[in-house]
Order: structure tokens, then C-alpha cells, then sequence
């Protein structure tokens, strides 16, 4: 739209020096006709009587009404009145039509211009909007390979009085890319946590319902009892892993409201070792914590005890009898790290990131062999990462493995 505009401009500055130009001859036309009477006339009159050219040229140097009147009555007699004169005259004449001409020529040229301007811009406009259509049905069509070609979305600027378009629309489509792209990975997301949780019921069920036919067909009191117990059992393992299937959608979901308040770490520590104190025992398996100075921190007392129970859970499964867990604080200058050494079968290198995604179960034998969900550590790094923490891995010096958690001071 900025060159019909400048075309206009300058053709509406051009037409009005041309009319400019015109009536500035015109009118010393004019002027130098009233300035040639007015010779004629000196000459005609001081031939014959010299004598009066100081009354002349007082005279036209001088006006006076008197002579003016007098003179207005003696050139009326002739025909020389006001009027006539300027009738008469044709540079007079001419000076309304040339000036009638060139406003006629002003408007006419205005008018083309003015025309020329609007279809252009409408042309313009119409391009755009083409090119706009094309590029938004393109985004229907989850086709954003344009974001990587400048020159497709320069286009939507040409004419425009502003360049804001493009940068704009580009914004606009990188949002609506990576809006696709997040559904796109929800959508794998929700495909494979329902082929988890699949995998993950069929197994408990299935044994569940092996050892409830087992024990309606029992021959025995004892057997029967056996069975019931095994059945029990499996109850056990789907309630818990219900329990974890929950505590994830919520976590994920956000319905499980992180509500962070400031708490002893002791009370922390003592509360996740808690959790898990029976499995320990049974395994006659020691958890000791190094004296360390009680430490104030503003979080979720619950979850984040929950989250370090989910590890020492996970490193009395994986330890030997007999063993020792070994809880260590230290304090730093933005975080407080807390690390857990088990004694047990410890992490491949090659597992590290691995172990902390959900249903993740290690590819070793013993792991293998050993009931588990593999969303207690996932479920641990949700809880710290959602506080502002870490969760981290390690191999401990001479056996088994070291977890890492830093919560924020």
C-alpha cells in the first residue's frame, strides 16, 4: 500500500505546481499588459507636449481619486470602462479557463490516482489473504514445514504497512506446532500407560485367579489355606500397585496438590524409614543415620517422606540380608543433600536414566525374579522434581548404589 500512496502524493504535488505555474504566467501576462498601456500611452502623449511629463509621471506615480474619476470618465466615453475592458481583453479571458482547465485536470488526476491507489491496495489486500488462507489450511493440515522457509511467510508483508504479519503468524504457528506436537506425545503417552497398566494388573490377576481355582478344588484343609493365602497375597500386590497407578494419574494430572510448609528434616527421614522398617526387619537389615544438625525446609512433610520411603523401599528389596543402609546429610550453600547407600545388587551404568521411568523394571535376573511394580522411583523423582529437587544415581564405592536426593534450602 506505501507505493500508490507515494504515486498519489506525488502526482497531486506535480499537478499543483503545474496549476501554480500557470497562473503565476498568467497573471505576469497581466501585469505586463497593464505595464505596456501604460508605455503606450506615455509615448504617444509626451511626443506631442513634452512639457507635461512631470504631470505624467506624477500622475502614475501618484493616485489620486480626483484623477482616477476623471480618468474613469473620459476613457468610458470611448468604451474603456471596467467591464468592457476585461471582456475585451483576452488575457483576461483566458485566465478563467486556463484556471477552469487546470482544476479539471487537478480532479481528474486526483480521481485516477485515488482509483489506482484503491485497486491496488485491494489487489494487495486480496494476495495477502490468499497467501494467509493457504498458510492457515496448511496449519489445519499439520504442514509447518513454511516455519522453516522465511520467504513463504515474508510474502504476507508486500504491500503492508506493517511488517508485524509474518513475525506474528510465525509465533502463531510455532505455538500451534508445538500445541500438535504435545497432543501427538499425550496421545503416545496415554496408548502406552494403558498398555502399562495392562501389563501391569494382568500378571497379579491372572495369579489371583490361578490360586482362587486352585483353592476351591483344594483336597486338603491345609492346602486350601495355602492358596488362601496366596491369594491374599495377590490382592495385596494389586492393591498396591492400584495405589501407585493412582498416586501417578494424580501426580501427572495435578490433581495431587504439592502444598510445601516448613518441616524437620528429621521428622522427614524418620517418617520414610517408618514406612519401611518391617521389610527391613524382616530382612535383618540396618538403616543408620550420621548425626547431623537438624535442618529446617519448606516442604510437602508427606510426600517427600513418601518419596525417600519409595527409595529405601527399593534398596531393601535389592539388598541382601544382613546388609546395612547408610543415610547421609549434608547441608550446602542452596540445597541439602541427602544420600542413601544400600549394600545391594546395585544399577548398570547403562540403566541410570532409565530406572527413574515409570513401569521401568531393570534387566537383570535378580530383578527379574523380585515382585515389583517399577513406579516407586518414578513416583520419587515426580515428588522431588515438582518441590524443586533432584533425584540422582551412583555406584557406592565397593558394592551396591547410592541415591542422590538434593532438596532446595
Amino acid at each position: 500500500m506505501k507505493k500508490p500512496l507515494i504515486f498519489y502524493i506525488i502526482a497531486q504535488t506535480a499537478t499543483a505546481m503545474i496549476f501554480l505555474f500557470l497562473a503565476l504566467t498568467l497573471t505576469k501576462g497581466l501585469a505586463f499588459d497593464q505595464l505596456h498601456t501604460v508605455q503606450n500611452l506615455a509615448g504617444a502623449v509626451l511626443a506631442d507636449f513634452p512639457e507635461a511629463e512631470s504631470v505624467f509621471m506624477d500622475a502614475v506615480q501618484h493616485k489620486t481619486s480626483g484623477q482616477l474619476i476623471a480618468g474613469e470618465q473620459l476613457l468610458a466615453r470611448y468604451g474603456y470602462d471596467e467591464t468592457d475592458y476585461a471582456v475585451k481583453n483576452p488575457l483576461y479571458l483566458r485566465f478563467p479557463a486556463v484556471c477552469t482547465g487546470i482544476a479539471l485536470l487537478f480532479f481528474t488526476v486526483s480521481v485516477l490516482f485515488a482509483c489506482l491507489y484503491l485497486y491496488t491496495g485491494k489487489k494487495q489486500q486480496n494476495a495477502r489473504e490468499a497467501r494467509l488462507l493457504s498458510l492457515l489450511a496448511r496449519c489445519l493440515d499439520d504442514d509447518y514445514s513454511f516455519l522453516s522457509r522465511p520467504e513463504e511467510l515474508s510474502a504476507l508483508s508486500q504491500g503492508a504497512s506493517r511488517s508485524a504479519l509474518p513475525e506474528t503468524f510465525r509465533k502463531l504457528a510455532q505455538k500451534l506446532q508445538l500445541k500438535t506436537e504435545a497432543l501427538a506425545e499425550e496421545k503416545d503417552h496415554t496408548k502406552a500407560l494403558v498398555t502399562d497398566i495392562s501389563h501391569q494388573l494382568k500378571t497379579p490377576l491372572s495369579a489371583l485367579k490361578t490360586c482362587f481355582l486352585v483353592y476351591m478344588e483344594a483336597d486338603t484343609p491345609e492346602e486350601a489355606e495355602e492358596f488362601l493365602h496366596r491369594c491374599r497375597t495377590q490382592i495385596e500386590k494389586l492393591e498396591n500397585l492400584t495405589a501407585s497407578l493412582l498416586h501417578i494419574s494424580r501426580l501427572e494430572n495435578a490433581m495431587i496438590l504439592i502444598q510445601p510448609k516448613p518441616a524437620s528434616l528429621t521428622d522427614i527421614l524418620i517418617e520414610a524409614v517408618e514406612a519401611v522398617y518391617e521389610k527391613a526387619a524382616a530382612k535383618q537389615i540396618s538403616i543408620d543415620t550420621d548425626d547431623f544438625q537438624d535442618i529446617s525446609l519448606t516442604l510437602d512433610q508427606k510426600w517427600t517422606a513418601e518419596a525417600l520411603s519409595n527409595i529405601l523401599d527399593n534398596a531393601v528389596k535389592y539388598s541382601p540380608k544382613e546388609t546395612l543402609i547408610q543415610i547421609r546429610v549434608q547441608k550446602l550453600y542452596s540445597f541439602v543433600r541427602v544420600e542413601i547407600e544400600d549394600q545391594g545388587i546395585g544399577v548398570p551404568k547403562e540403566e541410570y536414566n532409565h530406572i527413574f521411568g515409570r513401569f521401568y523394571r531393570g534387566k537383570s535376573e535378580t530383578v527379574q525374579k523380585t515382585e515389583g511394580s517399577g513406579v516407586g522411583l518414578y513416583l520419587s523423582r515426580k515428588i522431588l522434581e515438582d518441590q524443586g529437587g533432584t533425584l540422582s544415581v551412583k555406584p557406592a564405592r565397593l558394592k551396591g548404589s547410592i541415591f542422590v536426593v538434593q532438596l532446595p534450602v
